[in-house]
């Protein structure tokens, strides 16, 4: 299995942003999972949901460096359709995405 290939043929794995995204970012709808390469200088990706509330969401979870075991920074989360994100510091986001639905991020 070579780099940026997987297993799923129903799935493939499409770029997301490169830089920080401090605004509310959605992947596309058809997003099964989130890829979150961390660098060495730190970062984190906090994931939320859009609720009725006070702020109009909910803090569902954060990946950051914390969750990086021996070295490793690559951490890939599950992903919700109704989830959006912002991330801070040095990430890079790729989206693992059901093929055949063409949806736009926001």
């Amino acid at each position: 299995m070579q780099e940026g290939e997987l297993k799923c043929g129903e799935c493939e794995i499409r770029a997301g942003p490169s830089t920080e995204s401090i605004y509310k970012t959605s992947p596309p709808t058809n997003t099964l999972a989130i890829i979150v390469n961390i660098s060495n200088a730190g970062g984190s990706l906090k994931v939320y949901k859009t609720a009725d509330n006070q702020w109009g969401n909910v803090f569902v979870d954060k990946v950051g460096t914390e969750d990086c075991e021996d070295g490793n920074k690559i951490v890939i989360a599950s992903w919700e359709a109704d989830w959006w994100y912002r991330s801070l510091g040095e990430t890079g986001i790729k989206y693992i995405v059901k093929k055949g639905i063409d949806a736009k991020s926001t």
